[in-house]
């Protein structure tokens, strides 16, 4: 009995650990967002870029956490319903906004999210 509870436990301990996983909908389109006093950017992304970005969060492993990385919905990326935040310092990590969870991005990833913001005039570190 209690070899079944510990082997219940661990399975579900593993599909905890395995369902914390960033999963976007392919297909959808990428509503990219910047809000300042001065500004309002709402800006679809193009077709591949969308893409891009979906492929870059899909599978990234989420966390609980509190890094000192500022995060907002004011910059984000909007998918299918969700905001996800950029760090607004140059930190590696992404805000899923509607779950309070992060996740890493490589630093190359991270460079081309900055470039499609960069194509709106917004620019990293934000205020």
């Amino acid at each position: 009995m209690k070899k079944a509870l510990v082997c219940f436990l661990t399975l579900i301990l593993v599909h905890v650990i395995c369902a914390c996983r960033v999963s976007v909908p392919k297909n959808q389109t990428v509503e990219l967002v910047y809000k300042d006093p001065d500004t309002d950017i709402h800006a679809q992304l193009s077709e591949d870029e969308s893409k891009k970005v979906i492929e870059i969060f899909n599978g990234k492993h989420l966390y609980f956490g509190s890094p000192s990385c500022g995060f907002g919905e004011e910059v984000s990326l909007r998918i299918n319903g969700k905001s996800y935040a950029p760090a607004c310092d140059n930190c590696c990590i992404i805000k899923d906004c509607s779950s309070g969870m992060y996740f890493d991005i490589s630093a190359s990833e991270r460079e081309i999210i900055e470039e499609y913001f960069a194509a709106y005039g917004v620019t990293f570190p934000c205020t």
